[in-house]
């Protein structure tokens, strides 16, 4: 079995267009972090489904270990709004995982800030 262990992913949920990413909470529109500097890749197999299965099957890939990408690194947000972003972030992570769960794990992202670990808590326990 082959497997990516350093895959990095955004998910469809944020991303805008172009190279715009923005977090929102969850169950709202509310925007709790957002660049408009992502890479250049943004809109390829990074934030669609479909494209990262494709060329996981053309490159021979079993399965990928997803990772936020570093535009969603939230190291500047107060820890309150942080832990928000970062449990909107991972409960999209899980998803993809979810839907594709021989192909997809997932790393959760935990907001350095914060003492409290609800939002790994949360995306570890919806892991298949």
């Amino acid at each position: 079995m082959k497997i990516d262990v350093h895959a990095h992913c955004i998910s469809e949920r944020f991303y805008v267009g172009g190279n715009a990413v923005h977090i929102t909470r969850e169950g709202s529109d509310e925007v709790l972090h957002r660049t408009d500097r992502g890479p250049a890749y943004i809109g390829d197999s990074i934030t669609s489904l479909d494209k990262r299965l494709a060329e996981m099957d053309r490159e021979g890939v079993d399965m990928q270990v997803l990772s936020i990408a570093p535009p969603l690194f939230l190291y500047d947000l107060p820890a309150e709004t942080a832990l928000a972003a970062c449990r909107s972030v991972n409960n999209a992570m899980a998803e993809i995982a979810a839907a594709q769960p021989d192909r997809f794990v997932t790393i959760a992202n935990v907001d350095r800030k914060s003492t409290r670990l609800n939002s790994s808590h949360v995306a570890l326990s919806r892991m298949p």
